[in-house]
């Protein structure tokens, strides 16, 4: 490596790449030893009540026109009273449900998706 008329080393890919000289060796010992003494210090809240989490929505549930499992149940669930509840109270009940209950309801949508001649695999239905 030679400097240019800058004073610039440039290295070309003819020559080998020279060893650094012991100038250099412990110019980088130098830069190491400082970055090793600098401490760095994280400061961190510590109220987690501050965390603003997502609040349930209190709007009344609407559920869609698809024929799964879990709207023809959210459909009889509001139609025995539940029509102002939102969908967070649904998924608790859904959620509650036990696998003979919701395997009922998927036989019902089964059966309708059927009757309006629509081919079904067990993910349609759930």
């Amino acid at each position: 490596m030679h400097p240019n008329k800058a004073g610039i080393y440039e290295h070309d890919n003819t020559t080998p790449a020279s060893v650094p000289s012991s100038d250099h060796v412990a110019s980088l010992t130098v830069k190491v030893e400082l970055v090793n003494q600098t401490k760095t210090t994280i400061v961190t809240d510590t109220k987690i009540d501050t965390i603003k989490k997502r609040q349930p929505s209190t709007k009344p549930m609407r559920v869609s026109a698809k024929i799964t499992a879990r709207n023809l149940c959210a459909l009889g669930w509001q139609s025995n009273g539940h029509q102002k509840e939102p969908a967070s109270v649904f998924a608790c009940y859904w959620n509650g449900l036990s696998k003979t209950d919701k395997e009922v309801y998927k036989c019902k949508a089964a059966t309708q998706l059927k009757s309006a001649g629509v081919s079904t695999t067990g993910n349609d239905v759930e």
